[in-house]
């Protein structure tokens, strides 16, 4: 009999499950793990831990690369999510004392291209017996900034979106005024000297609230599944080498980035002459 059996004492499995649940989002345990996880993609790996002295102290991480892309935790929010995540186990080890003990752990973490987090917490003999293995697949395909694939799209395309970059810098901020025409095929840049028409292909939208990019095109540009996946979470970093790679590809000079309106949200667009 495991840790959670013996902690059952005649209830519901499903009511201790809800009761792990409140302590784990209590102690902020589920808000350290998606720092770590990172802003976008899939992650599958395991966390161990084990009390030392008065405190807990994270002691392991079981992970490996999945085929899709993804698996282990973003460089970026291990780094800034680590900390934090021992701190928030040292709460849920104080919360947990006087109802339900444990000496050691370990949480096991699963994220879809959908952003779907499942937080599994074990303890004792339960965290023991849990292998990194015995955790499924992240359902669906991987995250399409993620997959190789899409690394390689980049690579191909380096010196065009160079060229593309370059062009971008240089043109940023030169005009007081701007408008997209209703067929989404002109661009009309109000400049000191004067107005320009210029063609154009709106690519998408990202919105920073909801750190998510959804495509604005009629078809799919390209047979990827990048380009079939209407909407997708994302960094504004990344959209932005994204709408350079799809510049480059389609054979347009620069990339066209503002923000619509009074809000926040970001439209960019290829941009040719």
């Amino acid at each position: 009999m495991g840790w959670f059996d013996r902690q059952l004492s005649g209830r519901e499995p499903e009511d201790l499950e809800d009761e792990l649940g409140r302590f784990v989002r209590a102690s902020g345990v589920d808000r350290a793990l998606t720092t770590i996880c990172g802003p976008f993609g899939v992650r599958r790996f395991v966390i161990r831990f084990e009390q030392r002295g008065d405190v807990v102290t994270l002691t392991d991480l079981e992970t490996h690369p999945l085929p899709m892309g993804g698996g282990p935790p973003d460089p970026r929010g291990a780094e800034e999510g680590i900390q934090p995540l021992e701190a928030a186990i040292n709460r849920l080890h104080r919360n947990m004392s006087t109802s339900l003990p444990w000496t050691r752990g370990a949480v096991a973490v699963i994220r879809d291209a959908l952003d779907q987090l499942e937080i599994m917490p074990l303890f004792d003999d339960d965290a023991d017996d849990a292998a990194l293995a015995d955790l499924g697949l992240p359902e669906g395909p991987g995250h399409p900034l993620e997959g190789h694939a899409y690394r390689e799209m980049v690579a191909a395309n380096e010196a065009g979106m160079q060229a593309v970059h370059s062009e971008t810098s240089r043109r940023r901020g030169s005009w007081t005024d701007w408008e997209i025409t209703a067929d989404d095929q002109t661009l009309v840049l109000e400049q000191g000297t004067g107005s320009a028409r210029l063609k154009t292909r709106v690519l998408g939208t990202y919105h920073p609230s909801s750190s998510r990019f959804a495509w604005a095109t009629e078809a799919p540009l390209f047979d990827e599944q990048l380009y079939n996946t209407g909407s997708f979470s994302a960094t504004l970093d990344a959209v932005m080498e994204l709408g350079m790679s799809t510049a480059a590809r389609l054979g347009s000079s620069w990339l066209f980035l503002e923000t619509l309106g009074d809000g926040d949200d970001i439209v960019l667009a290829a941009v040719w002459g």
